[in-house]
């Protein structure tokens, strides 16, 4: 009777060491299947409508990024990484659209090395061949997205973040999808590469921006004559990969108008 006490109780035990080694628990949420959509080559998430605190009022917070306002945005899709050059040369090689100085380190690498009007031109194209609406993002839909559904966190999955979680102050970009994604499967939203915004940049935006749906500010508001750009990159310290951080990309008179850790994300309507 005690042996077969015995024998039952080490089955058991042998049953829930086999069922624990059977179980993993992921990291960060993954979006529901019905959540993402994939275009030609592009695999877009889909973002939901909400609303958010954007900005920042912490100490040493810059001026550009004040006051925090209340923001609310409308559903949309966006691109779950950085616009690879596998997805720009297929661009270039079906219409004729001028390389310029685009370039990367291989077909998954995020494309850089473009102009805020090269991008366009990638959105438009991709529009009229699949017959939807692409763009690129406003300032107020990358900041919502690269929140990932997080409340007042300085970056996309937290308070703090390290050199295991994003690409930033290293040597150069990475494959795009190498670190865990946000809340909402948006990946590398901070580092890796900076991604050009649709809006002009204004500094002085936030104390006036709209609450609903922002658009950015006219031409004529902007001082600089410059499009914003957001998520930091390789080549910047962890100050700029902040999902709060503001910036102006370069003008056409600044290299060209372009940079070597700047590609683009773009967001799509249906």
């Amino acid at each position: 009777m005690k042996k077969s006490i015995a024998s039952t109780f080490l089955a058991l035990v042998f049953l829930m060491m086999l069922t624990s080694a059977c179980v993993t628990l992921p990291t960060k949420a993954t979006p529901k299947t019905e959540d993402t959509l994939v275009v030609g080559d592009v695999t877009f998430v889909k973002i939901p409508a909400g609303s958010f605190a954007m900005g920042d009022n912490s100490p040493g917070a810059p001026a550009n990024a004040q006051p925090v306002h209340q923001v609310t945005i409308s559903s949309f899709w966006m691109a779950s990484t950085e616009i690879t050059f596998m997805q720009w040369q297929a661009f270039l090689d079906q219409t004729g659209y001028p390389a310029g100085r685009s370039q990367a380190e291989g077909s998954t690498y995020p494309i850089v090395g473009i102009t805020w009007e090269d991008a366009q031109a990638f959105c438009t194209w991709f529009s009229e061949k699949y017959g939807v609406v692409m763009r690129l993002p406003t300032e107020a839909e990358w900041e919502y997205a690269a929140r990932g559904g997080l409340e007042g966190k300085e970056f996309p999955n937290g308070d703090t973040i390290s050199r295991g979680e994003a690409n930033y102050a290293s040597d150069g970009p990475l494959p795009v999808a190498q670190y865990v994604p946000n809340g909402y499967g948006l990946y590398d939203m901070a580092g890796n590469v900076g991604e050009w915004i649709g809006d002009w940049y204004d500094k002085n935006y936030y104390q006036v921006s709209p609450s609903m749906d922002p658009p950015g500010p006219p031409t004529e508001v902007s001082q600089l004559q410059r499009h914003a750009d957001r998520g930091g990159g390789w080549c910047l310290g962890v100050e700029f990969v902040r999902v709060s951080t503001r910036h102006a990309g370069p003008g056409s008179w600044d290299e060209g108008g372009t940079a070597d850790c700047l590609g683009f994300r773009p967001v799509m309507e249906r």
